[in-house]
């Protein structure tokens, strides 16, 4: 069978989805009507765990199985002494636990080379599934990617339809709060960023996980689909056909802009395009229209001297800045 037998690739609870089944079993169990401290969930669990991994269980275990319902709902959570006992409420409810994500991990690691190899590697690493150390094909990827669990949980709040409050650093120094409507997950450069509406700003915005600190779902506001603004991501209206990266400026229009390459970096670009737009103008010459931002400036500079952009005249000055400004910098 193409579906993983979670029993043979990883320890006892390893993996979310087992978590779960031991929370649900303990939170249901009518002999212990106080429920059970932190302690005690840990050694049933078999694993080290953190508190905070804890608490986002149980804020995971609310969005996925619980949609439209806050935690005092759910679960009782008593103190005695100096330890909290968790407990279902109701301890006839039983949540049904299905590892899907696993199966899926595994599907799609049969077609590994489509394109997909970051995001297979991505789900194993916040799902906990191991894949086989034997590899016939590898990449150069950076492991540890801060902020990766929140992979899950927005997938799941995207699936559920269900606005979310979440607190992040803006530009990594002040601490924000904004409500949003998740509508999409991208990883660019080595980077998961969600995509949804903000209401307050009324338009896109994209927060990158390593910003993010926490977030709640909001049962009470009512979920607007991005079709409703107008939105898609996906297809031929895609949100970001017309840009490079994650950062698309509403006031920045779309342009035709030409790059000469080196011959060595041409027959590069040749086979691995800087943009679906791109068109070959003349040997060592190609044209790519999209709206100019941050990573196709990176994207441009990261060539060096191989690449010059020919036009337009004021994205050819405003790259000319860039490599003026770097000249400065390494003055002696």
């Amino acid at each position: 069978s193409i579906l993983i037998k979670i029993t043979e690739i990883m320890p006892k609870c390893k993996n979310a989805d087992e978590r779960y089944k031991v929370y649900d079993k303990l939170f249901s169990d009518a002999s212990h009507p106080y429920g059970y401290c932190w302690e005690e969930i840990a050694l049933e669990l078999e694993q080290n765990i953190t508190q905070q991994q804890f608490n986002r269980d149980l804020k995971d275990m609310i969005a996925l199985f619980f949609k439209g319902k806050e935690f005092e709902n759910i679960f009782s959570k008593k103190t005695r002494g100096k330890k909290a006992y968790f407990t279902y409420l109701d301890k006839t409810q039983r949540i049904d636990v299905n590892s899907k994500t696993f199966e899926t991990i595994s599907k799609l690691s049969h077609m590994e080379g489509l394109g997909i190899d970051n995001i297979i590697d991505d789900l194993c690493e916040t799902a906990g599934v191991h894949r086989s150390d034997n590899s016939v094909i590898s990449y150069a990827s950076v492991k540890k990617l801060d902020g990766l669990d929140w992979l899950l949980p927005f997938y799941y709040c995207i699936l559920n339809k269900q606005v979310i409050e979440i607190d992040f650093l803006r530009e990594f120094e002040k601490e924000e709060t904004y409500t949003i409507h998740p509508y999409h997950l991208r990883r660019y450069n080595g980077r998961w960023f969600l995509f949804g509406w903000n209401p307050e700003m009324k338009h896109i915005y994209n927060i990158s996980f390593e910003r993010v600190l926490d977030f709640r779902i909001k049962p009470e506001i009512v979920y607007e689909d991005a079709e409703s603004h107008g939105i898609h991501f996906g297809g031929e209206n895609d949100y970001y056909k017309d840009v490079v990266g994650v950062t698309k400026f509403d006031n920045e229009p779309v342009r035709k802009i030409y790059i000469r390459f080196s011959d060595k970096s041409f027959h590069y670009v040749k086979t691995k395009p800087l943009h679906p737009s791109q068109k070959i103008v003349k040997k060592n010459e190609v044209s790519i229209e999209v709206s100019p931002n941050y990573e196709l400036d990176s994207l441009i500079l990261s060539f060096g001297k191989n690449a010059e952009v020919i036009g337009p005249p004021e994205y050819r000055d405003h790259i000319k800045e860039i490599v003026n400004s770097l000249v400065d910098t390494y003055k002696d």
